[in-house]
């Protein structure tokens, strides 16, 4: 487990018992959420 060290912080638990696919899907959401938030910044720095 030590490559996922890193993640540990900014990651719950589950994705550490998961599948592969599973931490793909997880974290495609992730940056889904965050392209999300960047635009909405975009539109309120405007």
């Amino acid at each position: 487990m030590k490559e996922y060290r890193g993640f540990r912080h900014h990651s719950d638990s589950s994705t550490f018992n998961s599948t592969e696919e599973e931490k793909i899907q997880f974290l495609q959401l992730r940056v889904k959420q965050l392209c999300q938030e960047l635009e909405c910044q975009r539109h309120n720095s405007e």
